[in-house]
């Protein structure tokens, strides 16, 4: 069945809820039969088939829609997780499932399924592990006939499978492969998006709801989700996932029109905890007495606690999952919102005001009574021993901020942080030290910063912080001769990996034979440091990441070589040769 998300917030602007329930397991290995038919045999195999929990009006809802599946092709792979052969099932009649919960594959539990789809396919019977992956309506044009893919391993052929439209599929395991292991089985596949849908609670009598839509919706999604396992180069499959799998090349759809959507909104999925376009959802209405507004939900969570827990003050943002339904219950309307959907989406959201993208690069946040401010809100490392350091302050008492780091106390990379009360009783220092940087990946943490005082409201920061190996400058240079007065062009990368926080950052040039070209204006000043001369550059602001930087100089000298150095805390270091022709 697809799986619910509520939250339950008090919104500047509204209120809503996201639940979430349990997973299953993900493997099913069909106990043996009596009759086996000798290994290489065809047989004929009947089934059923569901497309799992596509109705979700209730938190108990199941899926009853067997005739949403319109084309159903069974890819069957050998132990080794190897192609051998396709098979394209014939489809039939929508019948009563009065099947027990054991004969519902791949995790043995029926979910209030009432109805299926019958089956046939004609399988080839072996007495060794088959993986069949169930895949239905997808667009099989183009697709490379199986001569051509026999012995590809189905990580390179399901995981590269893309679409643009609601798929479904599953992968089941079978401990041999015989009429008696799949016969009279339901096959309960998975969709590939998600669902999110808008309802009123019983305390919105003053507002009047005409609809939402969902702004930064991708394009596309795979068709099976999958996990990548870099140290040995192979795909797992998860049977009910709990991350996004995200595509290559995502781009995000215009919103759909405003409207109730009351079975739901489809919507691929999205890697909303890391990203800075997440989904977020545009609701239109008129509060009582108003005009008609436009407000901004981010798909979030805070950790309020409970009477056991008493809650970090924590935001987070939901990812979004295939086969989960995502359901926000607005529970007030304090005022009449935004005059234009363009201007709400372009705000923080109502409920999520201190966490949102909009503010994720203020290091300065205010709720009308106290502010919290953080001076520096993260770096990049690129060698160590190092240390981050920031000051923190909040006119609320420095004493009401609590730290939440992501990493603990044994981590190999970061040592635990240490925070220094000012002089100030409301402001003080924040330590953390850098161990080790890794060689081969960039690794994130993150310190959220939590401040309430008893008069005021939750307000929070986040600092991030990226470890990695240092940049290549990936530079060039190029001579237009070599008189006196001759322009030369010293270009470099600034990477698009590189994170905000990284900027303003320093690049100095060593240089003998060369001046800055006073008709550009590339901003280089002359510093002397540790008895050395060089050129001062400076990458002010992240506008400048992803992008090619020229600097442009002239000789100073006829016919004169010169050994060239770039440095800067970023970047390995490294030296050009300037020609003497």
């Amino acid at each position: 069945m697809i799986h619910s998300k509520h939250i339950c917030f008090i919104l500047l602007f509204i209120g809503f809820a996201l639940l979430e329930s349990c997973t299953t397991e993900d493997r099913f290995v069909q106990e043996e039969e009596n009759l086996v038919l000798p290994d290489g045999t065809p047989f004929d195999a009947t089934f059923g088939g569901f497309a799992d929990g596509m109705v979700t009006r209730t938190l108990r809802a199941t899926g009853n829609e067997p005739d949403q599946i319109t084309d159903l092709r069974l890819l069957v792979f050998d132990e080794n997780r190897r192609f051998l052969y396709s098979r394209k099932a014939v489809l039939g009649a929508i019948v009563n499932d009065n099947k027990p919960d054991a004969d519902h594959l791949p995790d043995g539990e029926k979910n209030n399924i009432e109805q299926m789809m019958h089956f046939t396919a004609n399988l080839v019977s072996s007495s060794r592990t088959r993986y069949i992956h169930f895949i239905a309506n997808h667009d099989w044009n183009g697709f490379p006939q199986d001569y051509f893919i026999e012995g590809t391993t189905d990580g390179e052929l399901i995981g590269g499978m893309l679409t643009q439209k609601t798929e479904f599929w599953r992968v089941v395991t079978f401990n041999g492969l015989q009429q008696a292991t799949i016969n009279g089985k339901v096959i309960k596949l998975l969709r590939n998006n998600a669902k999110v849908s808008v309802t009123m609670s019983d305390e919105t009598t003053n507002f009047t709801y005409s609809g939402f839509t969902v702004y930064n919706a991708p394009d596309r999604a795979t068709v099976a989700p999958f996990v990548f396992d870099e140290e040995n180069f192979s795909y797992q499959f998860p049977t009910t996932p709990q991350t996004p799998t995200i595509p290559a090349g995502v781009t995000h759809l215009d919103p759909e029109e405003i409207a109730p959507y009351p079975d739901g909104y489809n919507l691929f999925e999205v890697l909303n905890a890391s990203s800075t376009s997440p989904a977020f959802i545009i609701m239109k209405g008129q509060l009582q007495g108003k005009r008609e507004g436009y407000y901004k939900i981010d798909l979030v969570k805070v950790d309020i606690g409970d009477d056991q827990n008493p809650g970090t003050g924590v935001t987070y943002f939901y990812d979004v999952v295939r086969n989960f339904h995502y359901r926000v219950i607005v529970s007030h309307v304090a005022n009449e919102g935004y005059a234009t959907a363009a201007e709400a989406a372009r705000n923080p959201a109502g409920n999520n005001l201190f966490a949102s993208v909009e503010l994720a690069d203020f290091p300065s946040v205010s709720d009308g009574k106290n502010t919290l401010d953080v001076e520096k809100l993260g770096s990049t490392f690129v060698s160590a021993p190092a240390e981050f350091t920031t000051q923190v302050l909040y006119t609320g008492g420095i004493q009401n901020v609590k730290y939440f780091p992501s990493w603990d106390t044994n981590d190999a990379y970061l040592g635990d942080y240490v925070f220094t009360p000012g002089e100030d009783m409301n402001e003080g220092t924040l330590t953390i030290p850098v161990k080790q940087v890794p060689t081969d990946r960039t690794l994130e943490y993150s310190v959220n910063v939590v401040a309430k005082s008893a008069s005021s409201e939750i307000i929070t920061r986040k600092i991030t912080l990226y470890l990695r190996s240092p940049y290549d400058f990936h530079e060039s240079i190029v001579s237009g001769g070599a008189t006196a007065g001759s322009k030369v062009t010293i270009s470099f990368d600034v990477p698009a990996t590189m994170n905000k926080s990284s900027v303003p950052f320093d690049v100095l040039i060593e240089t003998k034979e060369l001046t800055p070209d006073i008709a550009f204006d590339d901003a280089m000043i002359l510093v002397l440091k540790n008895g050395t001369y060089y050129y001062r550059y400076t990458v002010k602001d992240d506008t400048s990441i992803g992008k090619r930087i020229d600097l442009h100089f002239t000789r100073n000298r006829d016919n004169q070589s010169d050994e060239i150095h770039l440095t800067s805390d970023y970047y390995n270091p490294v030296t050009l040769t300037l020609s003497n022709e």
